[in-house]
């Protein structure tokens, strides 16, 4: 690999980004009236968090202490679901990102980045 999970948890949130935008963006200029939107639940005190020893700068010895501040910080499963049940229940009026903490503003480099994104994924099919 090129590089950590972390790096790759990272590439994979900003493929999702760049996917939904750029799928939008086709579905308009076809005049289609889909669309797609790339959620991020937040920090959530989830299973996800089961293997926490084991994040960079993390560490066996603070994966203690990082577990009770998950436990004070971290948002409930059912409130880190808000943002997919409001993406997948409302008219998205242009939005493609869903996140409980800010909105996330389009940028050129996101529509040259999805233009270039798209080629590969519709390689790989359904």
């Amino acid at each position: 690999g090129r590089g950590s999970a972390a790096m790759g948890y990272n590439d994979s949130k900003l493929a999702m980004i760049l996917f939904a935008r750029e799928f939008n963006r086709r579905m308009a200029a076809a005049g289609r009236s889909v669309s797609a939107a790339a959620v991020n639940p937040g920090f959530v005190s989830s299973d996800i968090w089961r293997q926490v020893e084991d994040l960079p700068l993390v560490g066996w010895a603070a994966a203690p202490i990082y577990r009770v501040v998950l436990k004070g910080l971290a948002l409930s499963p059912k409130d880190g679901s808000m943002p997919s049940v409001y993406a997948s229940t409302q008219d998205l009026k242009g939005r493609d990102y869903f996140s409980p903490y800010f909105v996330l503003q389009p940028r050129l480099l996101t529509s040259i980045l999805g233009a270039g994104w798209w080629y590969p994924m519709e390689m790989m099919g359904p």
